[in-house]
């Protein structure tokens, strides 16, 4: 809870107790005042009585607040009954509940508070002979309208002060950064519950709107795919508007007509939050649905910032997996280097053994040179010792820096979530065809490295982002053993059978005496995290298939 709201709440308790004793001091000024009908100590146990259940009866429930409101009238009428009479004096008493009202520390307001006053004085009415006058609710219908506008008012600043609290606790935990989706079904949970809006909600998400482009970004539940009727019009409302309500969209095949749309503007960024209701009851252009804009404007505007430096944050990492790339090629580049000079180096060392050998046989002839030999064969010696030894140390696998050979078994939703993260930072459009069984995917686990897997995504789309000459996309096929990532696009340039054939070779000499695009990087990655891929040409498309390999769930 915000601090705010604790210093509220504590400052509520206090005038509660601090109300109980002035009522307890203006019913002895009263009687004190006008002859009591019953003995004084039975007034004082009263008063004693009421402070004791008062205390045991402390909480925030509905029932206790109900209960404390019935015993501080119980004591309100058994002190106007002895006085005798309704004057101003004991009306004011009877007025103090009322006055009281906006520090009510209950859940919820009870229309009990301006009804029970009405009944106990028709009752007194009756039991003292005189003639009930109607003039009597006149005050506490006017509080009654004036007190429900400021419940309103109370109810809406602390669901305000409560969506603040969930965004500052919810991002105190940085683990939480990589699944801010969450905080939604918080608010949801906090909508139903206060009845914000008309109807329940079922769900929120959002989507990024970018120049002329629409992405999705998150949403309270998982979400596989998104259709929006009339798009361009949705981008046009998006970024020209505040808010609008009913357009209708389609979340995994599921249509949506009755929806409200909050738009909030940064920079060049719109972000879009669209409120699902359960039921197809339509939002209204009304003052509540104004209220309720206002109420959550400020709120998904802090939001926006948070979820615009993630996506700022996550293009610079993509950014520097590009330059890494260089020296990626670099290490590469000195690997192979390495293997050169250590097979050429091998044969030259065994020559310089013979050489020594024919010098020990001939030692008459050479006796004026040996000393130079031996002084050059000790410096080629030496030589060849420090280059072999950096040789084996470029080449171990633990001192490279760039293996990903920890691979951990993962959900398939992670795998989707990765792939079209990737994909909506290179490209604007999510054409992503999904056709896993989506009944099954609780069964089964992929198996690959994060950051292996991420470096390799990055490169082969940003190649399609950079070579595709119109047509491209990303289909995600199932199969009895393995589930695939089948890429696709049409390329501006003429890629050979023979270059493809060597891709899917094994041999990496081959691939690597090529103009690569960092493609022995990926195939590098891709056989170090164990896993399957081909590429091939039909017609104008390159395909290029990842496979993962199913693991039952244990």
């Amino acid at each position: 809870m915000s601090a705010i709201l604790e210093l509220d709440k504590l400052e509520r308790k206090l005038i509660s107790v601090l109300y109980r004793l002035t009522l307890v001091a203006y019913s002895i000024f009263l009687l004190s005042f006008f002859e009591p009908k019953i003995n004084v100590y039975y007034n004082v146990a009263l008063f004693v009585g009421y402070l004791f259940i008062f205390n045991l009866l402390r909480g925030n429930s509905f029932i206790k607040s109900t209960l404390r409101l019935l015993m501080d009238f119980i004591v309100i009428f058994f002190v106007i009954w002895q006085v005798g009479n309704l004057d101003i004096f004991t009306f004011s008493l009877l007025f103090i509940p009322v006055l009281n009202s906006q520090n009510h520390t209950g859940p919820r307001k009870t229309i009990l508070l301006y009804i029970i006053p009405l009944m106990g004085i028709f009752i007194l009415d009756k039991i003292n002979g005189s003639k009930f006058t109607y003039w009597y609710s006149i005050p506490f219908l006017a509080f009654l309208i004036v007190n429900s506008f400021t419940s309103i008012r109370t109810k809406y600043y602390n669901f305000h002060q409560n969506l603040n609290d969930i965004v500052d606790r919810f991002f105190e935990d940085s683990r939480n950064y990589e699944k801010s989706h969450i905080i939604y079904r918080k608010i949801i949970k906090i909508i139903n519950n206060k009845r914000i809006f008309l109807y329940p909600i079922s769900d929120i998400v959002c989507f990024r709107v970018q120049e002329h482009k629409l992405s999705l970004v998150n949403g309270s539940s998982f979400i596989w795919n998104t259709s929006i009727k009339n798009e361009k019009d949705f981008i046009k409302k998006a970024k020209s508007t505040k808010s609008f309500r009913n357009h209708e969209l389609e979340l995994d095949e599921k249509v949506i007509k009755s929806n409200l749309v909050i738009n909030c503007h940064l920079d060049n960024h719109t972000y879009s939050y669209i409120f699902v209701p359960q039921n197809e009851g339509q939002f209204i252009d009304n003052l509540k649905t104004t209220i309720i804009i206002n109420l959550f404007t400020p709120f998904l505007y802090r939001y926006s910032r948070v979820l615009r430096s993630m996506f700022e944050q996550k293009k610079n990492e993509l950014s520097h997996l590009n330059q890494l790339q260089e020296k990626i090629n670099y290490v590469t580049n000195s690997v192979n280097s390495m293997h050169f000079i250590r097979n050429k180096l091998g044969p030259l060392k065994n020559y310089l053994a013979m050489v020594e050998d024919y010098e020990k046989a001939d030692r008459d002839k050479r006796k004026r040179i040996e000393p130079y030999l031996k002084k050059e064969r000790t410096k080629i010696s030496s030589s060849i010792t420090s280059i072999l030894q950096r040789a084996e140390y470029i080449l171990k696998k633990s001192n490279n820096p760039f293996n990903v050979y920890k691979v951990e078994k993962q959900e398939i939703t992670n795998l989707f979530t990765l792939l079209r993260s990737v994909w909506s930072y290179m490209f604007d459009t999510q054409t992503l065809e999904v056709n896993w069984d989506k009944n099954n995917l609780g069964k089964f686990l992929v198996q690959y490295n994060d950051a292996g897997l991420e470096l390799v995504l990055s490169n082969w789309i940003s190649n399609m982002l950079k070579n595709h000459s119109g047509k491209y996309g990303v289909v995600l096929g199932e199969e009895k053993n393995f589930y695939s990532l089948d890429f696709y696009n049409s390329t501006k340039q003429n890629i050979s059978s023979k270059f493809i054939e060597d891709f899917n070779n094994s041999n990496r000499e081959m691939i690597s005496r090529r103009e690569t695009h960092g493609l022995i990087e990926i195939k590098d990655f891709i056989s170090q995290m164990d896993l399957d891929s081909i590429m091939y040409k039909d017609g104008d498309n390159v395909h290029f298939v990842i496979m993962f390999k199913k693991y039952e769930r244990d």
